[in-house]
């Protein structure tokens, strides 16, 4: 009986659809009873089931003609979400509202969305991939709320974690979807080959999003705007959404790409890029599907991705490079590195970015986790760099990152001790930009050699001889920075080639170079002048061992084209180099006596001068000192006349004379028949050279010569103080004191005539008077060194007197008092003529004037110019 009634009821139905002759009548017929029609097809009754889809299939006919006849859609989303609804009734209801639901007005079409969305759970894919596609062209007209509250009612369905992964990755395959696109198979393929899936979608992707009526490429655009819309309207969270921003900053269509980019602007800043699941989707989207063998069999091919295409490459790499997370993934770092180099339509951008993601797995990445990978980069950007057709800006950035890696791996670099010498020889070859690179990868480079041992020490020694003189200036200065961070301060081979650098024709190497060699130290040393004994690590080489080496090295390139000739004389080196390699031998030699060696001032050196005669005594009367059957000391005498034979140096003079006047006894009479080569000297035009060598003149002669020569040597210099010649003047007057002074002082007597002595005694207290402070200071310096081994060799005289000859000792110290509180004086002048009153009160055990000379002393101006004395040389003895 009930299905009669049913089938009278469908009878009456189809009557109602038949007779309807407008659209008008249609809708409103089909509007009333299509859902309660769609119901009977789940009787049990095949007789109205087979009625229904007759009349089914009469309603499809006359509706698909008629595009403006509007469908239930209403009523057939809330029978399609009735839990009681069948399936069967289910698979019809989604058919209707897949017609009726494009039908409906935009603003009714985004007002069901949100209903649309709350369909999805718990159905079949099927369904739900339709809804979703119905969805996509309304997103760009929802009315999103600006009110959290309002805004979560809306889509409340996010509280479903499948429906909304469901949900986004459809989305993403939305975004993926280039403009024009059909799942149709294309002329002159086989239905058997397959879809050819756009770049970072499968085939099953682009089905889905496909469908059965694509999106044309407006509305394509209208449903992506639409996404990012939603996507940056707050309701998803970033990490879920930042991807798809990704995707969308590189769509061809600037409504999307400005939309998504202004999107990710606003998040970028807060996501935590160190999310694993951020950044294995991003790889995956970069990579697309790439599985072992195993895996690959489970994984059906349609479901396979493609690799990002070049421009969702180019926007998802400067998020790794940010990401920390992203360098601890290295098999999927390594995969994206050397497709971007090696791999098809890659560009220079995408190139240099892969250099630049070695770099960031360096600083992000421990050693022993990049050490198993090193390799394979190292050899990778060494490919890069000899690549020579690559751009040039891009083989700079692989020098840096070989850099890099040899600097977190050193075994890298001490394994390949060739590359390194490639990259010095590859510098005058390069642009100014690549040499700048491989300055920066000799540098970084350089420190993964510190810990290296014999032999292979000696190949490095060898890589840093052989750039240290080439004719490239970058060559030489890398080999420089080479010798100074690989090497410790007292390895010999690369002390003699920053000592070799300090001669160089480029001022920058030569200031660098200088730098190094007194780094230990300092030209100003601020440091205590205390040795350490118990350091480890030596700051400079062994006095014998760098003399033997220099001396070695010297004959060799006398005999080579390395060699320098100045006038007559032949030098094995130039003279700034000569002349550094003879200090820096000095201050081995103070340092191997005990003390951190100080040469800023002749005051300094003569200082240490004591420490220095212990150990200089030792290496005369020690046979192991000898250096090629000969004493290393002598040895180290000739290198200095050498170089003085064709530069005058007051410092290398200095050298000379501490040396010489710390053994007088042992090493003056090498110097006897020399002495009119001193002289030459002491009549030199430089200040200070004059000082040094009068004084070492004087030692010589004092200690090398009888007391008739001695007398001979005095005459001729009492007669060149006469002389009107400023230069002759002060070398001989300096010289005179000196030699009287030692002459005093030697525990051997040599008679000499007292006549001898007065005569130029007085010659020197003459000039005390004299206009010029050079003679007043080298007076002053003369008659103290003759004051403290003898009394002045003059008669007393009257401290009252008004004679002005200053022929007595009387008038010398009149006219040293005028001097104390003359405004006319330099503070120089006042502070010898105080040294000199001084020492005048020192030996002369009879001095009838030490009193006045202490009350003068002790005069408020006096005081005061003793107090700024003092106050400087105590800075002075503090800074040492």
């Amino acid at each position: 009986m009930a299905s009669r009634d049913e089938m009278v009821l469908l009878e009456r139905v189809f009557l109602r659809v038949g007779t309807a002759e407008t659209d008008d009548q249609l809708q409103n017929v089909i509007c009333k009873f299509l859902p309660p029609v769609l119901l009977k097809l789940a009787s049990e009754q095949d007789g109205v089931r087979k009625m229904v889809m007759e009349l089914l299939v009469h309603i499809n006919k006359r509706v698909r003609s008629r595009p403006a006849v509007q469908l239930p859609v209403e009523a057939l989303l809330l029978q399609y979400q009735d839990p009681s609804t069948s399936p069967f009734v289910m698979n019809f209801n989604i058919i209707y509202l897949k017609l009726g639901y494009p039908r409906l007005p935009i603003e009714k079409q985004a007002e069901l969305a949100s209903s649309l969305l709350e369909c999805l759970d718990g159905k079949p894919l099927l369904h739900q991939e339709a809804l979703l596609f119905m969805l996509m062209p309304v997103l760009s007209s929802m009315e999103i709320p600006p009110d959290p509250v309002k805004r979560k009612a809306l889509f409340s369905f996010t509280k479903k974690a499948r429906s909304v992964n469901l949900f986004m990755d459809y989305m993403l395959d939305m975004l993926l979807l280039p403009y024009g696109t059909t799942s149709e198979v294309r002329p002159g393929q086989g239905a058997s080959d397959g879809l050819i899936a756009p770049p970072g979608m499968s085939e099953y992707a682009l089905k889905r999003v496909t469908g059965e009526n694509p999106l044309s490429p407006e509305g394509l655009e209208k449903a992506k705007v639409g996404i990012v819309k939603l996507l940056g309207a707050d309701v998803f969270p970033e990490e879920d959404v930042v991807c798809h921003l990704v995707i969308a900053s590189s769509d061809t269509r600037h409504s999307v790409a400005g939309c998504a980019d202004m999107e990710l602007r606003k998040i970028s800043g807060s996501v935590n890029w160190n999310k694993p699941e951020v950044i294995l989707k991003l790889y995956g989207l970069f990579r697309g599907t790439l599985l072992s063998k195993e895996k690959e069999a489970v994984i059906n091919a349609e479901h396979k991705r493609t690799p990002a295409n070049t421009r969702i490459k180019l926007k998802i790499l400067p998020f790794l490079l940010k990401s920390r997370e992203a360098a601890n993934q290295l098999p999927y770092a390594i995969q994206v590195i050397f497709d971007c180099l090696y791999g098809t339509n890659t560009n220079l951008k995408l190139k240099s970015m892969a250099v630049q993601f070695v770099y960031h797995l360096c600083t992000s990445c421990t050693d022993i986790k990049m050490a198993p990978v090193g390799p394979v980069l190292l050899s990778g950007m060494t490919k890069v760099i000899a690549d020579l057709s690559e751009e040039s800006k891009l083989r700079g950035l692989a020098f840096v990152a070989v850099g890099r890696l040899c600097k977190l791996l050193p075994a890298l670099a001490v394994r390949d001790i060739a590359m390194v010498q490639s990259f010095f020889d590859l510098l005058p070859k390069e642009s100014n930009e690549n040499k700048l690179a491989i300055q920066e990868a000799i540098s970084l480079i350089a420190p993964a050699f510190k810990e290296l041992t014999a032999p292979s020490l000696f190949l490095v020694e060898a890589l840093v001889m052989s750039n240290i003189e080439a004719s490239e200036p970058l060559r030489r200065m890398m080999a420089l920075h080479f010798a100074d961070v690989v090497f410790l301060p007292n390895n010999l081979s690369s002390r003699y080639c920053m000592l070799l650098a300090t001669g160089d024709v480029s001022e920058e190497i030569r200031n660098e170079a200088l730098q190094l060699i007194h780094s230990a130290v300092g030209l100003n040393a601020t440091k205590p002048q205390i040795l350490d004994k118990s350091a480890d690590e030596k700051l400079f080489p062994s006095f014998v061992d760098m003399l033997s080496f220099i001396q070695t090295k010297a004959e060799s390139r006398l005999s080579s084209n390395a060699k320098v000739i100045v006038g007559t004389h032949t030098l094995p080196f130039n003279a700034a180099a000569f002349e550094q390699i003879i200090i820096y031998l000095h201050m081995c030699l103070m340092y191997g006596a005990g003390e951190l060696p100080d040469i800023e001032s002749a005051t300094s050196m003569k200082a240490q001068a004591p420490t220095m005669a212990v150990y200089v005594r030792q290496l005369l009367c020690n046979k192991e000192a000898d250096t090629a059957g000969e004493n290393a000391v002598h040895i180290y005498l000739l290198l200095i006349q050498q170089f003085l034979s064709t530069t005058r140096n007051s410092l290398v003079m200095m050298c000379l004379l501490e040396l010489v006047a710390v053994a007088c006894d042992q090493l003056a009479m090498q110097f006897v028949d020399k002495l009119d080569w001193l002289q030459n000297f002491m009549y030199s035009g430089q200040l200070e050279m004059r000082e040094h060598a009068a004084e070492l003149f004087g030692i010589v002669v004092a200690v090398g010569l009888n007391g008739p020569k001695i007398e001979h040597v005095l005459e001729k210099l009492v007669k060149n103080i006469k002389e009107k010649s400023l230069e002759i003047q002060h070398g001989s007057m300096l010289a005179v004191g000196y030699i009287l002074q030692k002459w005093a002082a030697s525990p051997v007597k040599k008679n000499i005539a007292l006549t001898h002595v007065q005569e130029a005694a007085k010659s020197i207290a003459v000039l005390l008077s004299s206009r010029n402070d050079v003679l007043v200071f080298a007076a002053c310096t003369s008659l103290g060194e003759l004051a403290r081994s003898l009394p002045l060799p003059l008669p007393p005289g009257e401290l009252d007197s008004k004679d002005s000859s200053l022929a007595t000792t009387a008038a010398v110290v009149n006219v040293l008092f005028a001097k104390l509180t003359s405004s006319q004086e330099s503070n120089a002048i006042k502070e010898k003529a105080i040294n000199t009153l001084a020492k005048l009160c020192v030996v002369d055990n009879s001095f009838p004037w030490r009193r006045q000379i202490l009350e003068k002393l002790l005069d408020s101006q006096v005081i005061y110019i003793c107090a700024c004395m003092h106050t400087r040389l105590g800075k002075k003895h503090r800074c040492r």
